[in-house]
């Protein structure tokens, strides 16, 4: 798991940012790569826009859990929440690197509101997961239009043999969960939870 990266280059002083311009430049003019100076603070900005949404979206909902942001490299749900091992009212929000480059700012939205919307079942009873609920709650945050176009690119993306009206019916049918995607109150570490799948992650 990739830790949370500090403050992106745009709030290091002057002096600062022109070392970092003048060692760009050094390494282009022997041949080398800006890369490495170019991706962290642009995965900083991208772990501070999620942050604010978190923090806008609970306002919202009345959801005053932590909730932590970490942008990694490969997360086989695209994104998912799970809840901390040591606090019980703090969770992690996990979001594939890759995935999260190919959403316009409208998706980022939705896709928090989802995730959040899965943070609110995890802290209240009786603890029972699905897709269709965590819908539930992320359409109080934003549109079912939003929420729909993330899904289509996750099927898109996931490679879904299931006709797209027929995968985002399941995504956005009757909010209550069957019995299995159902998983008890958090003792231990529950499962994370995302975007792929119909449930939690019995894994």
């Amino acid at each position: 798991m990739n830790s949370e990266l500090g403050s992106p280059i745009s709030g290091h002083s002057p002096s600062l940012k022109k070392a970092y311009f003048c060692l760009a430049l050094v390494l282009l003019a022997s041949g080398g790569s800006v890369l490495a100076f170019v991706n962290p603070p642009s995965r900083a900005l991208e772990t501070q826009n999620l942050r604010g949404l978190i923090r806008e979206f609970q306002t919202h909902l009345g959801s005053y859990a932590r909730v932590s942001v970490f942008i990694v490299k490969k997360n086989d749900r695209l994104a998912s929440v799970r809840p901390s091992k040591k606090n019980s009212n703090a969770y992690f929000l996990e979001v594939d690197e890759g995935f999260l480059s190919t959403l316009a700012q409208e998706e980022r939205r939705a896709m928090v509101a989802h995730e959040l919307g899965h943070v609110w079942i995890f802290t209240h009873p009786p603890f029972l997961h699905s897709e269709p609920l965590a819908n539930q709650k992320a359409a109080l945050l934003v549109s079912q239009e939003s929420l729909r176009k993330i899904y289509s690119r996750v099927w898109q993306l996931d490679g879904q043999s299931t006709p797209l009206p027929e995968f985002l019916r399941a995504k956005f049918g009757p909010a209550e969960p069957s019995v299995a995607s159902t998983i008890p109150p958090p003792s231990g570490e529950p499962p994370a939870t995302g975007l792929v799948f119909l449930g939690p992650d019995h894994n």
